[in-house]
């Protein structure tokens, strides 16, 4: 059974296709690749974005596919992690008003339904996050 929080990728895959599923998901999000993991006090504009292009299999050196949970819970930080442990990816999670300008590593630690909500506000359904107004086919029950 297919989740609908997560995101497949594989070897053949191109970095516009993650970029798209993810924005999907999230429409107030974006996420972003780039050459070198992230470091404190380094903005995004300073650091090697890159093109949404490319086949993964030219920016990583795993030969693998891998599913990676992408669920409103999981914080940016742990998105991360997955992604470049999974498949050597490093990538960062910006607010599409964000100019780029801010420390990635200061969102590390918010949840996506956090980080993608305008008021940074949540509402719990059936024990599981989901943010309303942004994600109009789910609905409680």
């Amino acid at each position: 059974m297919k989740n609908e929080w997560e995101i497949k990728v594989t070897e053949d895959d191109i970095l516009s296709n993650i970029q798209s599923t993810f924005h999907k998901m999230y429409p107030l999000l974006k996420m972003q690749f780039f050459q070198n993991p992230s470091q404190e006090g380094i903005t995004l504009t300073a650091k090697k974005h890159l093109s949404p292009l490319l086949p993964i299999e030219e920016v990583t050196m795993f030969h693998a596919s891998a599913t990676i949970d992408v669920s409103p819970y999981r914080t940016i930080g742990e998105l991360k992690y997955d992604f470049f442990h999974e498949l050597g990816l490093n990538i960062e999670i910006v607010q599409l008003s964000d100019k780029n300008e801010s420390d990635p590593t200061e969102t590390d630690n918010k949840s996506l339904i956090q980080y993608s909500s305008k008021e940074e506000t949540y509402h719990i359904f059936n024990g599981a996050m989901k943010y309303q107004n942004y994600i109009p086919w789910i609905k409680p029950k």
